[in-house]
């Protein structure tokens, strides 16, 4: 059993003998795990920016039906909602794009 001490201070056992496709796998690994949780919490954001939008669009309708928002708040309210379904809609893609990358870093081929 060997420890392999990384660059950023890390240390990691691997068994006698292993190769350095062995390690890069495994550091292929950790990183498509990690890719994934960032891009799962990165869509949590987006999930909540577009919820905070959308009761910010709520509230600028009211507030324009009884006169005390200008069309142009109602109109940037809009558009604020929509640039965060965009983003929420950018976001999943990610999440897609993180997990196929983790298992293809999963699996083994040896052609």
């Amino acid at each position: 059993m060997i420890d392999l001490i990384f660059p950023d201070g890390s240390k990691r056992p691997f068994d006698d003998g292993v190769t350095g496709k062995d390690v890069a796998t495994s550091i292929a690994i950790s990183l498509a795990k990690r890719a994934v949780l960032v891009t799962q919490n990165a869509l949590e954001v987006a999930i909540v920016t577009r919820d905070l939008a959308r009761e910010q669009d709520r509230l600028a309708r009211i507030s324009f039906e009884i006169g005390k928002a200008t069309s142009f708040e109602l109109i940037d309210a809009g558009r604020l909602l929509r640039s965060a379904e965009i983003s929420l809609a950018a976001r999943e893609l990610d999440v897609v794009q993180a997990r196929i990358a983790a298992y293809m870093a999963l699996s083994s081929c040896t052609w």
